[in-house]
């Protein structure tokens, strides 16, 4: 039996009940903290990620230089980040 699940957030994740094999898309805060949740419950995690180069480093370049066509909020403030940082310290410290 397959179960799709959608998140607030509109990810989608696909948990097969026997073996509890998980698919996330996007590595997003929400796709790596569904994707950490999931793994450290025991459950086997897929993540996949349509940007083809990881994130420049420092993050000031991430921000000045990486183009991430795909998601038009990239360069906006995200009032959510409080909350995210808090469930990431309690889930994945």
């Amino acid at each position: 039996m397959t179960t799709r699940l959608r998140s607030a957030s509109g990810r989608m994740a696909v948990v097969e009940e026997d073996g509890m094999r998980i698919v996330v898309t996007g590595a997003g805060i929400a796709g790596l903290s569904t994707a950490i949740a999931g793994g450290r419950r025991g459950h086997d995690v897929l993540v996949c990620e349509r940007d083809e180069h990881p994130a420049p480093a420092p993050a000031s370049a991430a921000f000045e230089a990486w183009v991430r066509r795909g998601i038009g909020h990239f360069r906006q403030p995200h009032t959510f980040l409080p909350l995210a940082r808090k469930t990431l310290i309690d889930e994945a410290p």
